[in-house]
């Protein structure tokens, strides 16, 4: 009798078996073993041009040969190392950390290993072997994996279905989550097909409907909803089905906004439980912070002083009138403050905007939902378009960020009227200071929905730090040279 893993599914699961064997073939990790391969032969390399022959003493009987074997076995055992401790999981490049740790704990291991054979035994390998293999080493391998995790983001923004999940949920039109997988291809999932719980469910033998659905559609792995309604041994022996037929099953947890470094997964004999850290919302990271936001505030108003005057001529030679544009905005704790700009806008810009508002059939109160989106707005002035495409318009905030009432990396500031529709969640926000640039600005600006800009500054405030700074600013230049999203 046919196994369930292993039951034949027809010629369409031939060509879909197919399918996912050449994009196994193709796939990020296959990539992370040629740049490790290149990183540690690299290093092993450099360090031995350097240590063979001066650097080995008269005494020590280990000869070009020696050299040569004692390289290659450090060179496939490292590699093993690391692919024993994971650091070649199909899981590696779908989250957003590098797994540092076990590339150290393997490195570390390995180098031990012969270290204590050595001191034991044998007393011939160099120690130049060990201070420079092992931390040139480490620096290369993490140096390839970035540039292999940003070639594999940039595969799957493009709609590269190398990682390719059909998700298994109750209703296709009422999962909010699997429209947020659908808009976000930053997560890395590409979303190829639905299966509905409910039909899987009713028929006489749901894991293996299940496991068809899949198999016909070729995707890699099974993306599983909160709201699939399988109970924990239905699910783990479709975990077993779907592993006999070389497919991965991933689960969606029903949780957002919070990001991999605020989750540690402890797993049991039998439950596995998610523990999530909260928010920080102060101590070492926003008093250093501060002392970031007063060094660049202050070199950066200095520096682009010259800037500064010359876009304070244009503005005023376009029209005669003020420099810059005032306006309050919402910041840290409720807390109302003036943001300073350089003025894009018609000086009659408010009046328009009321016109505007009841030609939209808006009420006066009503907040900037529509507007927020308007590519071709009237009221922008020839100078202030320039200004808005190159966030020109945006260095004046250096002065709000100089006395505190901004930072550079945070939220957006909102106008008063704005929060008055916000949701109660969405006040959280506020528990830290708005930015000059942030996450939305770097993921599409003002091409995002209002929704989805509250979403990011959301998130961010959650969820922020160090390394999530790092990449907002990155990605800010990048954004800014683009010009994508900005009017």
């Amino acid at each position: 009798m046919t196994s369930p893993s292993t039951a034949p599914m027809g010629p369409r699961a031939t060509l879909a078996t197919r399918r996912r064997a050449r994009r196994r073939r193709l796939s990020p990790c296959n990539a992370l073993h040629l740049g490790d391969a290149a990183a540690i032969g690299t290093a092993l390399f450099t360090t031995f041009l350097y240590v063979y022959p001066d650097h080995i003493p008269a005494e020590n009987p280990l000869d070009r040969n020696g050299l040569y074997a004692l390289g290659i076995v450090l060179f496939i055992g490292w590699q093993l190392m690391l692919a024993n401790a994971g650091a070649y999981s199909s899981h590696t490049l779908r989250g957003l950390r590098i797994p540092v740790k076990k590339i150290m704990l393997a490195t570390l291991l390995l180098f031990g290993t012969v270290a204590i054979i050595d001191q034991t035994i044998l007393n011939l390998v160099p120690t130049e072997l060990f201070s420079r293999a092992l931390p040139l080493g480490l620096l290369l391998i993490f140096l390839a994996r970035l540039i292999v995790r940003s070639q594999a983001t940039r595969r799957a923004q493009a709609g590269d279905h190398s990682q390719a999940h059909i998700v298994l949920s109750a209703d296709e039109e009422s999962d909010d989550t699997v429209e947020d997988l659908h808009r976000w291809q930053r997560t890395g999932v590409t979303v190829i097909g639905h299966i509905s719980a409910k039909d899987a469910l009713a028929s006489d033998t749901p894991l293996m409907h299940i496991l068809k659905e899949v198999v016909e559609s070729g995707a890699d792995t099974l993306l599983v909803s909160p709201d699939s309604g399988l109970s924990a041994n239905q699910s783990r022996s479709l975990g077993w089905i779907l592993e006999g037929a070389g497919i991965g099953m991933s689960f969606l947890l029903p949780i957002k906004g919070v990001s991999a470094e605020r989750m540690t997964l402890r797993a049991g004999i039998k439950p596995a439980i998610i523990d999530l850290a909260p928010g920080r919302y102060n101590g070492w990271y926003f008093q250093s912070k501060r002392l970031v936001d007063i060094v660049a505030a202050s070199l950066g108003i200095i520096l682009l002083l010259p800037v500064w005057l010359i876009v304070a001529a244009s503005i005023k030679a376009s029209d005669g009138g003020p420099v810059f544009f005032s306006q309050v905005r919402v910041g840290h704790n409720g807390r109302h403050f003036r943001m300073h700009k350089f003025r894009t806008m018609r000086t009659d810009a408010e009046e328009a905007l009321q016109e505007m508002r009841e030609r939209m059939g808006m009420s006066a109160d009503s907040g900037n939902e529509i507007l927020f989106k308007l590519k071709c707005d009237p009221r922008i002035t020839r100078v202030g378009g320039f200004l808005r495409r190159y966030s020109i318009d945006e260095l004046p905030q250096l002065f709000n960020v100089l006395v505190g009432d901004m930072t550079l990396i945070g939220p957006r500031p909102p106008l008063p009227r704005e929060v008055a529709n916000y949701e109660p969640e969405v006040l959280r926000k506020f528990l830290i200071k708005p930015g000059l640039t942030g996450l939305w600005q770097t993921m599409g600006r003002s091409n995002l929905s209002w929704k989805d800009s509250v979403h990011l500054d959301l998130y961010y405030a959650e969820n922020c730090s160090p390394l999530l700074d790092l990449r907002i600013l990155l990605r800010t230049v990048k954004a800014v040279l683009s010009k994508e999203g900005a009017y």
